[in-house]
């Protein structure tokens, strides 16, 4: 993506990943700030429509991080009024107003207990279904391993070891003399 001259904004501050731009301007008086921010869109706007880039109003936030209570003058981009929430998420932060980052933690808190409710899931079938299965053979197993070691691993019968009858352990060449 093409990127606009960054030196023509004065005080403001660009931002970019991928196809986000993130725009600030640092002032003390959040009214000269929105007038920074406005006049940043208006170029702004003109540049991308040099490009046939297209900006969504609606997609965009005007997010005045500042400790004072009052709302900031709202800005434009190509005449439609750009959303001012209280918070935006910008690379997977969530950034509230007066930077607290509270609603991000909260975020995270969420989506982390909705993991450990799936995994909870998971866990009840393993224990219900899976283990039991598996714990069943076990004694049977490890009765089969101590005898291997009494008999000095030399015997590795199956249990139960099938006793042998002539029939079986006849030679073919003697079959016909039995019957």
């Amino acid at each position: 993506m093409p990127q606009p001259d960054v030196s023509l904004y004065g005080k403001s501050m660009l931002a970019t990943f991928a196809d986000d731009v993130c725009v600030t301007y640092r002032s003390r008086c959040e009214h000269d700030a929105a007038d920074g921010i406005q006049d940043f869109a208006y170029r702004f706007s003109e540049w991308a429509r040099r490009w046939n880039i297209g900006i969504n109003s609606s997609k965009s936030n005007n997010v005045c991080y500042t400790l004072k209570w009052g709302t900031p003058p709202p800005v434009y981009i190509e005449e439609a009024p750009v959303p001012q929430p209280n918070a935006a998420k910008y690379l997977g932060v969530l950034l509230d107003r007066r930077l607290t980052f509270a609603r991000h933690v909260t975020d995270i808190r969420s989506r982390l207990r909705a993991k450990v409710a799936k995994l909870s899931n998971k866990l009840t079938i393993y224990k219900q279904i899976l283990a039991p299965n598996w714990k069943y053979d076990l004694p049977q197993r490890r009765r089969r391993r101590r005898e291997r070691a009494v008999s000095g691993n030399s015997v590795y019968a199956r249990w139960p070891c099938e006793e042998l009858t002539p029939r079986d352990s006849r030679d073919s060449r003697d079959s016909a003399a039995y019957e």
